[in-house]
């Protein structure tokens, strides 16, 4: 407990025995043995209500204060009014009906006097004094318990709210992670589906010039490099997909080919062995190629070439 919560509950105590010991002592006041005159009733009536009100009202806002988290006091309520004579009526009405001082007045008037009508059925002073100091206090205890419960529900319920923003907030940026995350996988899922198809279209060029590099000596009075240039940027550009880019390098290769059947025919050789000669030969002039790149090509057509070759001769040899 704090400092401050001490004080409050010796001031909660402190209070409530000074109501018990005020109802002991108004108990053992009004005993019809001591023959008070009514001046002297109304004035102790007086002083008492004024002890007990004051007391209790006190002893009930250090009961408030008790709870984990007291409750805030309308001040409008609390504050005792003022009574003027220019005002008489209209501040004794509010001083009845607009604070705590009427009701408590009230009250405590209400209790004493049935107090009082025990007395004279014959129940000593004591009894009735410990009667009442016992039913105030388990009454405010009843409050005091009331209030501290209401101060831990609403502790509770501000942990509950403060873990369900947390997580709220936790899912959020979760899902603000995920989305991000989905973004950057789909930009560069893009990005590298871009750059493969950039790259196949490159590819695919790189074969056809390099084709046509083999066979411009031959072909290049009937398909010039500007041909092949503006056949290579008017159906073979980025723009395009990578598999029609394919397919017309596919087609541009082939006509490249029969330009060149057409002006170099195809060698003839007597056996497989002079193929086969003539095929090391080849493969001997093109490791003198410095492009590596252009000597893989070179070296997969003078395959397909020679594979090609081989065939047609097995096909002349069996008819």
């Amino acid at each position: 407990m704090s400092g401050r919560q001490v004080n409050d509950l010796l001031e909660y105590v402190a209070l409530n025995a000074t109501v018990v010991g005020a109802l002991f002592a108004v108990n053992y006041w009004w005993t019809p043995k001591n023959e008070l005159t009514e001046t002297e009733l109304v004035i102790g009536a007086i002083i008492a209500l004024s002890i007990l009100a004051t007391c209790s009202s006190h002893m009930y806002q250090a009961a408030r204060r008790l709870s984990p988290r007291p409750r805030p006091l309308d001040r409008r309520y609390w504050a005792v009014p003022r009574l003027s004579l220019s005002h008489f009526f209209d501040d004794a009405w509010n001083w009845l009906f607009g604070s705590f001082c009427g009701p408590y007045f009230v009250g405590w008037g209400l209790f004493l006097l049935g107090g009082s009508v025990a007395q004279r059925d014959g129940l000593s002073s004591l009894f009735v004094g410990s009667a009442e100091g016992i039913v105030y206090s388990a009454v405010m205890a009843v409050v005091t318990v009331r209030e501290y419960d209401r101060g831990r529900r609403v502790i509770l319920e501000e942990q509950r709210n403060q873990a369900r923003m947390a997580e709220e907030a936790l899912m959020r940026e979760n899902n603000k992670y995920q989305l991000e995350s989905q973004e950057r996988a789909t930009k560069q899922e893009r990005a590298n589906a871009a750059a493969e198809a950039k790259r196949r279209c490159e590819a695919a060029r790189a074969e056809c010039e390099l084709l046509y590099a083999l066979a411009a000596p031959e072909i290049g009075a009937r398909f010039s490099k500007q041909d092949l240039n503006e056949f290579l940027t008017k159906y073979m550009s980025d723009a395009s997909a990578p598999e029609a880019v394919e397919q017309r390098a596919e087609q541009l290769k082939k006509i490249m080919r029969e330009h060149q059947a057409k002006v170099e025919p195809r060698p003839k050789f007597a056996s497989l062995q002079e193929l086969s000669a003539w095929f090391e030969q080849q493969m001997a002039e093109l490791q003198s190629v410095p492009d590596e790149k252009l000597r893989k090509s070179l070296v997969v057509q003078l395959k397909a070439k020679y594979s090609d070759l081989t065939s047609a001769m097995l096909s002349e040899i069996s008819q």
